[in-house]
Formats: C-alpha cells, structure tokens, sequence
C-alpha cells in the first residue's frame, strides 16, 4: 500500500512544526513539573532544617540554663584548682615518705642506731646516730647510696666519744633526696 499525501508542502511543514511544537511544550511541562517537584522537595526539606534548628536552639538554651545554675561549683573548682597548685608551689615536690622510710628500715646495718632524722626545707635528709666502729659508718654510707632517690651521699663527721664506759662513734650524714609521688592511703574496706 502506498500513502500519498495530498495536502500541499506548506501545510505539511506547518503540521510538523506544530508537533514539534506540541512536543517541545510537553517536554518543556515535564521539565517543569520536575523542577517544581525538586523544588518542593527542597523546600520540605529546609523546613524540616529549620525546625531541627529551631529544637536545637531550645535545648541549647535549656542546657545554658541549667549551666548557669552550676556556675557557682565551677569557680568554686577553679578557685580550688589554683589553691592545690598554690600551695604545691609553696611546698614543693612531694615526698615519698613511706617508701623512704621502707628502704631506710631495710638498709640500716644491725649496729647503727639512729638519734635522729631530720629533713632540711631544701630536700636534704640528715641523719644522726651512733655506733661500735668507724668501718660501721662506711658501712652504713654505702647502704645508703644503695636507696632509689636518695643522692649525693656524704659524711659531715665521724667522732669517738665514751658513753658510760663504752666507746662509741657519733656520727652525721647528709644525703640529698628526689621528690615522688605523694602516698595515697587506700581507699575502701578492708584495704
């Protein structure tokens, strides 16, 4: 079968420029739905945004608040705060007395006997005492260098001297001490 147009070229020519009018109008109207579907979209999603915001901004101030009530604690934990280092300033490094005492107490020779014990506001340990014999005293300053964080070990003097008829030597050392940490008691029960 063979179609044969009788409509003359300038009507068919204004037919398909009609479609492709029709055409490009549909297309056009899709586009557009589309983009006004893309805007709504966008829209009911900014204004979710702005009401997540808007809850966000609530809370934020309700936590401000109840911030404020606890205003006074934190300056009372700063102030506190500046105290503790005031005064570890003004103290020094602490001093790790049980563990010095330990080690003094597992060193110290069977014939030494302390007088006294003292600690100087520079961190130096004197130590007083007596004993039978001058090699008991060398004896004892090499126990002594022997101590963690105990240094510059040194004899101030060495001297006879008669007790009730006995000869005995008097003795003074100086040691210089490292700072540690400060003894913690346990906490707790049974501990």
């Amino acid at each position: 079968m063979i179609k044969v147009n009788l409509l003359p070229a300038e009507m068919l020519a204004e037919m398909r420029i009609n479609e492709r009018k029709a055409k490009l109008i549909r297309l056009a109207g899709a586009a557009t739905l589309l983009l006004f579907a893309v805007f709504g979209l966008l829209y009911t999603l900014t204004l979710q945004v702005r009401w997540q915001l808007a809850d966000k901004a609530q809370e934020r101030v309700t936590v401000e608040l109840e911030a404020a009530a606890y205003e006074p604690y934190q300056q009372l934990q700063k102030r506190i705060e500046r105290q503790k280092e005031l005064l570890k300033k003004a103290m020094g490094s602490p001093l790790a007395w049980r563990d010095l005492l330990a080690a003094l107490g597992s060193h110290i020779p069977r014939n030494v006997w302390l007088t006294n014990l003292m600690m100087t506001q520079s961190g130096e340990l004197l130590l007083q005492g007596l004993t039978f014999d001058h090699p008991a005293v060398a004896n004892w300053l090499a126990e002594l260098a022997k101590i963690s964080g105990v240094s510059n070990v040194r004899l101030v003097f060495s001297a006879e001297e008669s007790l009730d008829a006995a000869t005995l030597v008097r003795f003074e050392i100086r040691a210089v001490l490292a700072a540690g940490d400060e003894y913690a008691p346990p906490q707790g029960r049974g501990e």
